[in-house]
């Protein structure tokens, strides 16, 4: 099956309500860090973006945010890896789809909005005819690529074993940073911002409501290790929106898990 994703305008437009709404604030085992980890209520429509276009993206895609780093970093280079619990009868339905996305707000050294970079790479773990499998479509090149180049995702196993874990493996960025004001700036080798990290999860020809959760949140710039968030210690802020709106602290927080 070829999985085609263009999420470019779609994303930019969503990134932009998730920076506003937060431009005020100061198959093995495998367990989460810590036995922690940032827990996120969904619901999802059943809506696809093939069929229903930006409303699909609209109703069910979760923009979540976790606060990086307040030290100006050069961030042309930086790629980001992350581990995603999602329920498995969120892929229990043929045809159901997992979108994920990650990207970085840029802050300067006061911490106001500059403006987000997408990741170059959307994951989607598809559920073909009862087994699910892995794509992942380039946004710059238009095309899909190699999908275990940039994750994978297994079937969860003993504490886990009701999960599909999805890693998401140093993903690089566009060097597109997209502004406030809807335009767009090439970002240079020497650019440096202080960043939030962030991850997009949308979830495709699914009906259904569940929790799912974030883990081992890290950005690295070549060998270098620049934020490791494992949510054994609670981070700066954190928060998730869904239409247009931030989801209540009932709906996102950080838990054992």
């Amino acid at each position: 099956m070829e999985r085609v994703r263009k999420i470019g305008k779609q994303m930019v437009a969503f990134f932009l309500i998730v920076v506003l709404g937060i431009a005020g604030l100061g198959v093995a085992e495998v367990e989460a860090a810590a036995n922690k980890a940032l827990r996120v209520s969904y619901s999802f429509n059943g809506q696809n973006y093939e069929k229903d276009g930006d409303s699909c993206g609209y109703n069910n895609n979760y923009g979540i945010y976790v606060h990086g780093t307040s030290k100006k970093t050069a961030v042309r280079s930086l790629k980001m890896s992350v581990d995603i619990y999602i329920p498995k009868t969120a892929l229990k339905k043929n045809g159901a789809v997992i979108d994920v996305t990650p990207y970085l707000d840029f802050m300067d050294s006061k911490e106001n909005y500059v403006g987000d970079v997408v990741g170059k790479i959307t994951l989607s773990a598809i559920n073909e005819n009862g087994k699910v499998k892995l794509y992942a479509w380039d946004e710059t090149l238009q095309k899909n690529v190699k999908a275990s180049a940039y994750g994978t995702c297994k079937a969860g196993m003993g504490a886990y074993k009701s999960y599909y874990v999805i890693k998401v493996k140093k993903v690089p960025f566009s060097t597109q940073m997209f502004l406030e004001n809807g335009e767009s700036v090439q970002v240079g080798a020497k650019d440096k911002y202080a960043f939030n990290m962030g991850v997009s999860i949308t979830g495709e020809n699914n009906k259904g409501s569940g929790k799912l959760y974030i883990d081992n949140m890290k950005i690295t710039s070549g060998s270098k290790t620049v934020v490791n968030q494992e949510f054994s210690k609670k981070p700066k802020y954190y928060g998730a929106f869904n239409k247009e709106k931030e989801l209540s602290k009932s709906k996102i927080k950080i838990e054992k898990f």
